[in-house]
Protein backbone atom coordinates (compact mmCIF):
# COMPACT_ATOMS: atom_id res chain seq x y z
CA UNK A 1 0.00 0.00 0.00
CA UNK A 2 3.08 2.52 0.84
CA UNK A 3 4.37 1.99 -2.84
CA UNK A 4 1.21 2.74 -4.28
CA UNK A 5 1.24 5.83 -2.24
CA UNK A 6 4.78 6.91 -3.34
CA UNK A 7 4.25 5.83 -7.11
CA UNK A 8 0.91 8.52 -6.84
CA UNK A 9 2.48 11.22 -5.24
CA UNK A 10 6.18 10.77 -7.25
CA UNK A 11 3.30 10.85 -10.51
CA UNK A 12 1.29 14.13 -8.98
CA UNK A 13 4.31 15.76 -7.79
CA UNK A 14 5.70 15.33 -11.84
CA UNK A 15 2.26 16.08 -13.44
CA UNK A 16 2.73 20.01 -14.91
CA UNK A 17 6.14 18.22 -16.38
CA UNK A 18 4.45 15.41 -17.57
CA UNK A 19 1.28 17.73 -19.01
CA UNK A 20 3.89 20.21 -20.77
CA UNK A 21 6.25 17.07 -22.21
CA UNK A 22 3.23 15.46 -23.50
CA UNK A 23 1.25 18.47 -25.23
CA UNK A 24 4.89 19.36 -26.33
CA UNK A 25 4.87 23.29 -24.68
CA UNK A 26 7.62 25.44 -26.27
CA UNK A 27 9.16 25.90 -22.82
CA UNK A 28 8.74 22.32 -21.40
CA UNK A 29 12.01 22.20 -20.07
CA UNK A 30 11.64 25.25 -18.17
CA UNK A 31 8.12 23.98 -16.76
CA UNK A 32 9.94 20.67 -15.44
CA UNK A 33 12.89 22.78 -14.01
CA UNK A 34 10.34 25.25 -12.02
CA UNK A 35 8.65 22.09 -11.28
CA UNK A 36 11.87 20.40 -9.79
CA UNK A 37 12.92 23.21 -8.00
CA UNK A 38 10.16 24.84 -6.75
CA UNK A 39 7.02 21.83 -6.77
CA UNK A 40 7.57 21.11 -3.51
CA UNK A 41 6.18 24.10 -2.71
CA UNK A 42 2.21 24.60 -3.71
CA UNK A 43 2.72 27.43 -4.77
CA UNK A 44 5.47 26.71 -7.12
CA UNK A 45 3.38 23.48 -8.33
CA UNK A 46 0.28 25.13 -9.05
CA UNK A 47 2.47 28.43 -10.88
CA UNK A 48 4.21 25.18 -13.00
CA UNK A 49 0.65 23.59 -13.11
CA UNK A 50 -0.96 26.43 -15.02
CA UNK A 51 1.99 27.52 -16.82
CA UNK A 52 1.82 23.76 -18.60
CA UNK A 53 -2.01 24.51 -18.96
CA UNK A 54 -1.43 27.75 -20.90
CA UNK A 55 -0.93 27.60 -25.20
CA UNK A 56 1.68 30.16 -27.07
CA UNK A 57 0.60 33.16 -28.24
CA UNK A 58 -0.61 32.40 -32.00
CA UNK A 59 2.04 33.95 -34.64
CA UNK A 60 0.50 36.29 -37.30
CA UNK A 61 -0.36 34.92 -40.91
CA UNK A 62 1.17 36.80 -43.46
CA UNK A 63 -0.47 36.80 -46.37
CA UNK A 64 0.76 35.07 -49.59
CA UNK A 65 0.94 36.97 -53.00
CA UNK A 66 2.54 34.94 -56.17
CA UNK A 67 5.82 36.47 -56.81
CA UNK A 68 6.14 38.66 -59.56
CA UNK A 69 8.93 39.68 -61.46
CA UNK A 70 9.72 42.65 -62.49
CA UNK A 71 7.31 43.52 -59.56
CA UNK A 72 4.33 45.50 -61.11
CA UNK A 73 1.49 47.70 -58.89
CA UNK A 74 -1.50 44.89 -58.47
CA UNK A 75 -3.56 46.89 -61.17
CA UNK A 76 -1.02 47.16 -63.87
CA UNK A 77 -0.92 44.22 -66.63
CA UNK A 78 2.22 42.64 -67.15
CA UNK A 79 3.43 43.97 -70.82
CA UNK A 80 6.04 41.84 -73.00
CA UNK A 81 9.43 43.32 -73.13
CA UNK A 82 10.07 45.04 -76.45
CA UNK A 83 12.83 44.73 -78.10
CA UNK A 84 14.91 46.85 -80.27
CA UNK A 85 14.38 46.68 -84.16
CA UNK A 86 17.24 45.38 -85.74
CA UNK A 87 18.83 48.21 -87.51
CA UNK A 88 20.61 47.15 -90.80
CA UNK A 89 24.57 48.99 -91.14
CA UNK A 90 26.66 49.63 -93.76
CA UNK A 91 28.52 45.87 -93.16
CA UNK A 92 25.29 44.07 -93.40
CA UNK A 93 23.05 45.87 -96.46
CA UNK A 94 20.85 44.08 -98.22
CA UNK A 95 21.02 41.02 -96.60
Amino acid sequence: MAYIVMVAAFFLYWLPTIHAASNKHHNAGAIGLVNLFFGWTVLGWIVAFIWAATKPPAQPQLPHYPMQYPPQHPQQQAQPPQYPQQQIGPWNQGQ
